[in-house]
Order: C-alpha cells, then sequence, then structure tokens
C-alpha cells in the first residue's frame, strides 16, 4: 500500500517523478527494493511500481507501460 518502487538504476531511498507517457498522470515514489528481474531489464523492464503506485498513473489491467523516470532532489 506504499508508494514505493524497485529499481536497479537509483540508490535506495531515492525519490522519483514516474510519468505515465500515455496520460501525463504522475506519481512521486521512494526506490525500497532492488528489481524488476535481471532478465526482465534485459527485455526493457527498469523499474517495479508498488501496486499502489501504479493504480494511480494507470489502470492495473494494463500490467506493463511506458513511464517517464526524473529523480526529484
Amino acid at each position: 500500500n506504499s508508494l514505493t518502487c524497485a529499481c536497479w538504476n537509483y540508490p535506495l531511498g531515492t525519490r522519483l517523478k514516474v510519468t505515465n507517457i500515455e496520460n501525463g498522470k504522475y506519481i512521486f515514489v521512494i526506490v525500497t527494493d532492488r528489481g524488476p528481474n535481471k532478465r526482465l531489464v534485459k527485455k526493457g523492464r527498469v523499474i517495479d511500481l508498488s501496486k499502489k503506485a501504479f493504480e494511480k498513473i494507470a489502470d492495473l489491467k494494463l500490467g506493463i507501460i511506458t513511464v517517464k523516470i526524473e529523480v526529484v532532489k
């Protein structure tokens, strides 16, 4: 239920702004874990959002969306 994410590209504790490219909705999340799985990273996935964070910017039925990621200072 937290607004968190898993990502290999940023240090733990980094605050990110994640924007859904399709609809312009965005959410602020904190990197709290490493992920996604390395085999998924090789396929192009760079971030896993918590369920709560994902549903704020897209319909859960979509599962995977294209996003823009920005570090928030």
